[in-house]
């Protein structure tokens, strides 16, 4: 078993969720595709004037339109 498929196994059990080994490994790379993913969030170099306009919509991928999504500054509620 990898690391990163035993961490995400630990993760799983402190979750208290169901998962079988078979899908470990699959669960293991997703779970890497994600870390990944903060890692460029995380360097991205923002102009002090953008960082108020910036908004992070975590589902706009899938097209969803419920779930959360963080307003910019000044946007009506």
């Amino acid at each position: 078993m990898s690391e990163q498929t035993r961490l995400v196994h630990d993760l799983v059990q402190q979750a208290g969720l169901s998962v079988s080994e078979d899908e470990l490994p699959q669960l293991a790379g997703m779970y890497e595709d994600v870390q990944q993913l903060l890692d460029t969030i995380e360097s991205v170099q923002l102009e002090a004037g953008e960082e108020s306009a910036l908004a992070l919509d975590l589902f706009a991928w899938e097209g969803a339109t419920e779930g959360p999504v963080v307003a910019r500054e000044g946007d009506a509620p």
